[in-house]
C-alpha cells in the first residue's frame, strides 16, 4: 500500500506539468532578446537588433532524490525503461519547474527604449519531506513503522501552481554618460490560474504496542486542489475540459522589475559613437521575478484532517486502505474513519509565486568570447511558513559562451538549490536555440530525473536599432 500511494503522488505531479525560465545560455547575453526580458525587464534595451519575436519557446527542468530511472537517455529511448525507488533514510525532495513561451515580443522604439510584451504557459510543483527510511521492497504500512525511528516527528509539504500569463514590459536608459549606463524596466502580469494544488503532513507520530504491532499516536494532513478540476468530464473531449479549467480559473496580477548597469570599454570617450553603443566590459543585473500569487477555489474533496483515534494501528490502515481506494472520494471516507476531525475546505487558497532576487554578471572577454555569472534567490522558505508557494531550482550558474550574430556556443554550469552540480551545453543556430540543463541525460542511461532542457524559435531583423547603432564586437559576420 505504502508503494502505491508514493507512485501515484509521483504520476500526479508529472500528470499536472502544462510545459521558469531558464534558458540559462543566452541570459546575459545581447542576442537575448525578447527572451531575457523574464530574467531582467531591462536587458530588453541593450539589444541591437530593431525587434526580435520568439514564436515558440519551451523550457523544463526536474530534480528528485527519490527516485531513478534507468535505461533511459535522451538519445536512448528504451522500452526497458524502468524506475526504482531509493532506498535509504534520508529527507526526500521533488522539483519540477515548466514554462512554454508563446510570440514573446521586443521592439526597440529607440536606442534608449524598448516594449515587450507575449504569452507564457508556467508549472512549479514543490515537495520535500523529512527524513525516513524507505526500501524498495516495502510492502506494509507494518514495514515502515518497524523500519522507522518512534521517537521521531514526521512530515510532509507538496505545492503546484501552474498559470498562464500575458505580459508587458517597457524598459528604458535612465542615465548614459561616457563611462557607464543605468536601464531600469518593469513587467506587468494578467495571471490565470489553471492548475493549483497543495498538502501537508504535519507531526506524524507513531509507538510500538504490547502485542508487537504499530499504533499511530499523531499528525494531522491537510490538502486541497482547485475546484475547477471538479469540472473535469470523462464524457467530454479533451478540448472542452481544457477549455473548462481556464473558464473557471481565478485572475491576478504580478510583476518584475530589474535594473542594468553597463561598464562601458575604456577607449570609449564619446557617448555620441554610434560605431560602440551597444558595447560593454561589464553588465551587471539585479531584478526581483515574480511578484505575486495565484489563487484558486478549493474543489469539493479538499480536507482538513486531525485528531487521530485510539486503536489505530498499521493493520487498520492496511484494512481500510485496500485496493478499494480508487479516488480521492473514497480515500476521503476512509481517512473519515481514522481521526476525530475530518473538515472539507472551502474558499479560496493562494499558491505565492516563485519570487526570487537575481544578480547577474556579464563579463566581456576578448572578441566573441564572454562569460555570465549569476545568482538566483529565493525568498527563503523560513518567511513563507505560514503561506503554500513555489520555488525556482536555481541558485548559481556560470555560463562560459562564444557567439556571433546567427551562431552560439554556451556551457552552463549550475550548482542548485539541493546541491546537485551539473554540467549543461548549449547551441545556438539562426532562429534556433537548443540546450540542456545537464549532459549526463544525454550520456547517461540514469540521470534523466535531473535535469531537463530547452528549445526556442526565434526570428529577428535584419535591421539595427538605428543606423550605425551596433557595436563592433557585435558586428561579426557568419563564420
Amino acid at each position: 500500500m505504502i508503494k502505491k500511494i508514493i507512485t501515484f503522488f509521483i504520476g500526479i505531479t508529472t500528470l499536472i506539468i502544462t510545459q521558469g525560465q531558464d534558458y540559462h545560455a543566452i541570459q546575459g547575453s545581447s542576442y537575448a532578446g525578447g527572451l531575457g526580458v523574464h530574467n531582467n525587464p531591462a536587458s530588453i534595451v541593450n539589444v541591437p537588433t530593431k525587434w526580435d519575436i520568439t514564436i515558440l519557446g519551451a523550457q523544463v527542468k526536474n530534480a528528485t532524490n527519490a527516485v531513478t530511472l534507468y535505461n533511459f537517455s535522451y538519445l536512448n529511448f528504451m522500452d526497458t525503461a524502468e524506475y526504482l525507488f531509493n532506498s535509504g533514510r534520508y529527507n526526500r525532495f521533488l522539483v519540477l519547474n515548466d514554462n512554454i513561451n508563446l510570440l514573446n515580443t521586443r521592439i526597440a522604439l529607440n536606442k534608449k527604449s524598448s516594449i515587450a510584451f507575449g504569452a507564457n504557459i508556467k508549472s512549479y510543483v514543490r515537495a520535500k519531506t523529512s527524513d525516513y527510511y524507505f526500501i524498495d521492497t516495502m510492502q506494509r504500512a507494518f514495514d515502515f513503522f518497524q523500519l522507522n525511528d518512534p521517537s521521531q516527528s514526521y512530515t510532509a509539504d507538496v505545492a503546484h501552481s501552474a498559470w498562464i500569463e500575458l505580459y508587458a514590459t517597457y524598459a528604458r536608459t535612465v542615465f548614459d554618460n561616457e563611462s557607464s549606463r543605468l536601464n531600469a524596466g518593469i513587467t506587468l502580469k494578467a495571471m490565470r490560474g489553471i492548475s493549483g494544488a497543495y498538502g501537508r503532513l504535519t507531526s506524524g507520530k507513531f509507538s510500538a504496542t504490547s502485542n508487537g504491532d504499530f499504533s499511530i499516536t499523531g499528525g494531522a494532513m491537510q490538502y486541497g486542489y482547485s475546484a475547477n478540476y471538479d469540472r473535469w468530464n470523462e464524457d467530454n473531449n479533451t478540448s472542452d475540459n481544457l477549455n473548462a479549467l481556464v473558464r473557471n480559473s481565478t485572475g491576478r496580477l504580478a510583476m518584475d522589475i530589474g535594473f542594468e548597469y553597463l561598464v562601458k570599454p575604456l577607449h570609449t570617450v564619446d557617448i555620441y559613437d554610434e560605431d560602440d553603443y551597444f558595447d560593454y566590459d561589464w553588465k551587471i543585473g539585479v531584478s526581483l521575478l515574480d511578484v505575486g500569487a495565484n489563487s484558486f477555489k478549493h474543489g469539493r474533496e479538499s480536507r482538513l484532517f486531525a485528531g487521530i483515534k485510539n486503536g489505530i494501528t498499521s493493520q487498520s490502515i492496511e484494512s481500510k486502505f485496500d485496493s478499494t481506494i480508487t479516488s480521492v472520494k473514497n480515500f476521503n471516507d476512509s481517512m473519515a474513519t481514522i481521526v476525530s476531525q475530518a473538515n472539507a475546505l472551502r474558499g479560496q487558497f493562494s499558491v505565492v509565486n516563485p519570487t526570487r532576487l537575481v544578480i547577474n554578471i556579464d563579463r566581456f572577454i576578448y572578441k566573441e568570447f564572454s562569460v555570465n555569472a549569476e545568482l538566483s534567490l529565493n525568498v527563503p522558505g523560513s518567511l513563507l511558513k505560514n503561506y503554500i508557494y513555489v520555488q525556482q531550482l536555481n541558485l548559481l550558474t556560470i555560463t562560459p559562451r562564444w557567439e556571433r550574430k546567427n551562431l552560439g556556443f554556451y556551457m552552463p554550469i549550475q550548482y542548485n538549490n539541493h546541491q546537485q552540480l551539473w554540467i549543461g551545453a548549449a547551441m545556438r543556430a539562426g532562429p534556433v536555440l537548443l540546450g540542456f540543463h545537464n549532459l549526463g541525460n544525454i550520456f547517461s542511461k540514469s540521470k534523466v530525473q535531473n535535469g531537463g532542457g530547452y528549445i526556442a524559435f526565434t526570428i529577428r531583423a535584419s535591421g539595427k536599432t538605428e543606423k550605425d547603432s551596433r557595436g563592433k564586437r557585435l558586428n561579426c559576420p557568419w563564420p
